[in-house]
């Protein structure tokens, strides 16, 4: 079990709340940040490079193998 979590802001600083959704290459699992912070629950853990998305947008590539914290900023 593995999961992608961290925090979600805008260049200006504001937190995202509830107005983007965040997704991975790994499966079709969604996560909606409150708050500014977010969790994504990817299952199995794939313990390779995953492409994250932000509605839909590329937004960064990252080593999974376990829990892994990614920032996002839109």
């Amino acid at each position: 079990m593995a999961r992608l979590f961290g925090s979600a802001h805008r260049r200006d600083g504001s937190k995202i709340d509830g107005t983007a959704t965040v997704s991975t290459s790994w499966n079709s699992n969604k996560a909606f940040p409150r708050d500014g912070k977010y969790s994504l629950d990817l299952g199995a853990d794939p313990r390779q490079r995953i492409t994250v998305y932000v509605d839909g947008m590329r937004v960064a590539e990252v080593q999974v193998n376990g829990d892994t914290r990614l920032d996002i900023r839109l």
